[in-house]
């Protein structure tokens, strides 16, 4: 590859995603795994995710977890059997939906990194096929899925109680102590997103168990650490990018709703308000999941070139800053 390796490598995935609609769809599906979850590692939206209002501590405030609870389900069962019966229908109905978004979105996972493979090769996508790779590494995928999970909810909930830490201590030394570990935690965090990227390659393309997948995805890694992190610099350029840009259209889109937007169209006579206040969130909704999806489809492509890149014939450009650093040693 020559020295316009980066952009050769964004510019391509774009035009591949952008003309292979069906990666969409897997991106689609992806998302709920968290396809774009690494871009967003450094944003406060991600470290607010794990703050005490969280999923757990809602039920726990609820109660949950207490005795009591138990207690009443037993009440209702006694004193309302067919209520009882009614709520654990619903609840089996929410699992059911869960179990299988989650299985539609590990398959995804699997069929976009295996897609993109064929596409590279001048290969005609087979959906089916693709698919089927996706199903037969399904418990691999799922469990490279879990690690990823219970290191990023681990680390950011430490990431937490550090970050909440170092503004309560009187002692200079110790608040900085406690800052150096919250920063090698966000590093553990960063470093999480893009081993797994790498370790879902190796399950998918060079049918690794899950183990052996994440030791190769760390080895890759830090063999070619300047380049991964010069490419991570750019896709999280180009993730912020889309990020604002998608913030900006649900902006000017929302303005309708606005007491401006509302009072002008009163003045027009034209559609009612009500009729915007339903259509508008609901063409917001369809058009960030399919931005997010293109973002997403997008993201796994960039990582599967570069893993196949890595692991392939081809030459990789060096990176930026060791020639740089070449450079100027040459002219000392």
């Amino acid at each position: 590859m020559n020295n316009n390796f980066y952009f050769q490598a964004l510019t391509n995935s774009w035009k591949l995603v952008w003309k292979n609609k069906i990666l969409w769809f897997f991106g689609l599906f992806a998302i709920f795994l968290g396809g774009v979850e690494w871009s967003n590692l450094l944003s406060r939206d991600f470290l607010g995710m794990f703050k005490i209002n969280s999923v757990v501590s809602y039920l726990s405030s609820i109660g949950v977890f207490s005795g009591e609870f138990l207690l009443n389900i037993k009440a209702v069962a006694v004193t309302n059997p067919f209520s009882l019966v009614m709520i654990l229908f619903i609840f089996g109905i929410f699992i059911a939906l869960f179990v299988a978004l989650l299985w539609v979105s590990v398959v995804s996972q699997g069929s976009l990194v295996y897609s993109v493979f064929e596409l590279d090769h001048k290969t005609k996508i087979n959906t089916f096929k693709s698919m089927a790779i996706g199903r037969q590494n399904f418990w691999q995928i799922l469990s490279l899925n879990i690690v990823d999970k219970y290191v990023v909810w681990t680390c950011s909930i430490l990431l937490g109680f550090f970050g909440t830490e170092i503004f309560i201590q009187k002692s200079a030394l110790t608040a900085i102590t406690l800052l150096i570990i919250s920063v090698l935690i966000l590093v553990i965090l960063v470093l999480t997103a893009f081993i797994i990227k790498y370790a879902l390659a190796f399950v998918v393309l060079k049918a690794q168990n899950p183990f052996l997948a994440i030791k190769n995805a760390f080895i890759l890694f830090f063999r070619n650490l300047l380049i991964n992190i010069e490419m991570a610099a750019f896709l999280f350029l180009v993730n912020y990018v889309f990020r604002i840009l998608a913030i900006w259209i649900v902006v000017i889109l929302m303005i309708p709703l606005t007491s401006l937007g509302s009072f002008s169209l009163y003045l027009s006579g034209g559609i009612s308000f009500g009729f915007y206040a339903i259509f508008i969130p609901f063409f917001i909704s369809v058009l960030l999941l399919w931005f997010f999806s293109i973002l997403t489809a997008y993201n796994y492509s960039i990582w599967t070139l570069m893993f196949m890149s890595l692991t392939g014939d081809r030459k990789t450009s060096s990176s930026i800053i060791k020639k740089y650093i070449g450079k100027i040693i040459k002219k000392s």
